[in-house]
């Protein structure tokens, strides 16, 4: 029982530190994006049946997304947010089209940035005619 009075501490505690999920997953490991999704509660209701969750290893409510396996989960501004982290001079943005490069308007150029595959580098060096969003 002391134990998990102990665990259940951490767990606020890094919520607190380190806010939201994506934070917590950024400092454990960079390429490995995740997002707070609160149908990670309820396994049987998810459309995702639970693939992904507890990525944080702390909280439930936090699931990978958009890279390997989970690259069907939507990182909504994980993209932009993890550029700006690791370098804020090579802009990227969340863009789907990079899922399918057939219909892309710019056949696959900067998409996986950082390894995500709906990440798309934009705006500067070789990605200069792609426009990053506002």
């Amino acid at each position: 029982m002391k134990y998990i009075f102990q665990i259940l501490i951490l767990a606020v505690l890094a919520a607190y530190v380190y806010g939201d999920c994506s934070s917590l997953c950024y400092q454990k490991n960079p390429i490995a994006p995740c997002v707070n999704d609160t149908a990670c509660l309820n396994p049987d209701t998810d459309k995702y049946r639970g693939l992904g969750c507890n990525a944080d290893g702390v909280a439930q409510e936090c699931r990978f997304c958009g890279w390997n396996v989970y690259k069907q989960i939507n990182c909504p501004t994980m993209c932009h947010d993890w550029c700006n982290a690791a370098n804020p001079l090579t802009p990227c943005f969340t863009d789907p089209r990079c899922l399918d490069i057939l219909t892309d308007p710019y056949k696959g150029l900067g998409c996986a940035a950082l390894n995500l595959d709906q990440c798309r580098f934009c705006g500067f060096g070789d990605f200069a005619s792609i426009p990053c969003p506002k």
